[in-house]
């Protein structure tokens, strides 16, 4: 069962991975490079600050809340997400009215 649940994950987090440094780039096409150290940064980062918050949680509360925090950090980067596209779309209303 444990190989089953690590294939699967591999199998999943490779395309999001690869869709995260993506996304990452594509906020600033004129500075490649600096957007891909900053993809690098924050998933250094967002690893981190992950197992920190379930270490705490599973401390806390026990290790059945753990996929909770997953899921929290999840509907967390879809806001984030939503968040971006609303600016970006802003912008270009502010830049057609210009």
């Amino acid at each position: 069962m444990t190989i089953l649940v690590v294939a699967v994950w591999g199998f999943l987090y490779a395309p999001c991975f690869l869709n995260a440094s993506a996304y990452m780039i594509s906020a600033a096409p004129h500075a490649l490079e600096f957007a891909n150290s900053l993809a690098t940064s924050f998933g250094n980062l967002g690893v981190s600050v992950g197992t920190i918050v379930s270490g705490w949680v599973i401390a806390t509360s026990g290790i059945a809340m753990s996929p909770w925090v997953g899921m929290s950090f999840g509907l967390l980067s879809l806001i984030m997400i939503g968040l971006r596209s609303l600016i970006e779309s802003w912008q270009q209303r502010v830049k057609c009215y210009s």
